[in-house]
């Protein structure tokens, strides 16, 4: 199942935080998930963070555009597609009224 994996270091991969239960420091003292996060925050600078914000922002508004055009297309293809039954059902009402006269 682990495709080229240890088990034990697929089961990390797949739960990360069953890595950090139950394991300890060479001090003896239960390492604390708010401390681990608070490193890592501390180890991205501030214009890294910023500048994926930014990213992250300018994806949600490309797909924000990305959605209303395609919104858009969608109500024109739909009213196109309405006018040509109401055009196709008039015809039909025509031809019918037609062949009774």
């Amino acid at each position: 199942m682990g495709q080229g994996m240890p088990e034990g270091q697929n089961q990390a991969v797949l739960n990360p935080g069953s890595r950090s239960q139950g394991a300890q420091p060479q001090g003896g003292e239960p390492r604390s998930q708010p401390q681990a996060q608070e490193t890592a925050a501390e180890g991205l600078d501030h214009p890294t963070l910023q500048r994926a914000e930014e990213l992250v922002d300018h994806l949600g508004e490309r797909i924000g555009h990305f959605a209303h055009t395609l919104s858009l297309r969608f109500r024109k293809a739909t009213a196109r597609a309405r006018e040509e039954v109401q055009d196709i059902w008039a015809e039909a009402q025509h031809i019918k009224t037609r062949g009774r006269s």
